[in-house]
């Protein structure tokens, strides 16, 4: 399924609302209820399909997460195949950018935190996250709403 181009569409862009109808999403409104200057934000979980979207405060498709092994609540992903490569593990990741030049972050194994690596296109970020099994989930972003974009 292409979901890179679903970044920053707008919830109610036909594309958008197909893709919530196909599914069967409903999308849920979170307000700043504590009244701590945090922008609104919308969220649509796919549960059975192991996918969630997050829009921003003006309803922006800003964030995709695609979970590619099963985690508390949501099952594995059965949407691919994709418009992002996948790979088996870390090294395999780490190899593909090093090999291909392409920008990039990652944790290579600090003590608690999983291994990942984030791919920096320059419209969008996929954030490759592992752990013992493989790789767990991937996370399609907009590069200009990314945590630490440039």
């Amino acid at each position: 399924m292409d979901l890179i181009p679903l970044l920053g569409c707008n919830l109610k862009d036909p594309e958008t609302i197909e893709l919530l109808e196909h599914y069967d999403i409903r999308v849920e409104y979170n307000f700043d209820r504590h009244f701590e200057n945090q922008p609104d934000s919308y969220w649509a979980e796919s549960v059975d399909n192991g996918f969630a979207l997050r829009f921003d405060e003006n309803q922006r498709l800003v964030t995709v997460f695609v979970y590619l092994q099963p985690s508390t609540g949501i099952n594995r992903c059965t949407l691919g195949p994709f418009d992002f490569d996948t790979f088996d593990c870390f090294e395999d990741v780490r190899q593909h950018v090093e090999q291909t030049g392409l920008r990039h972050s990652l944790n290579a194994g600090k003590p608690r935190i999983p291994q990942w690596l984030r791919i920096e296109h320059e419209t969008h970020f996929i954030h490759y996250e592992f752990n013992d099994h493989g790789l767990r989930l991937v996370t399609l972003m907009l590069a200009e709403t990314a945590p630490g974009s440039r």
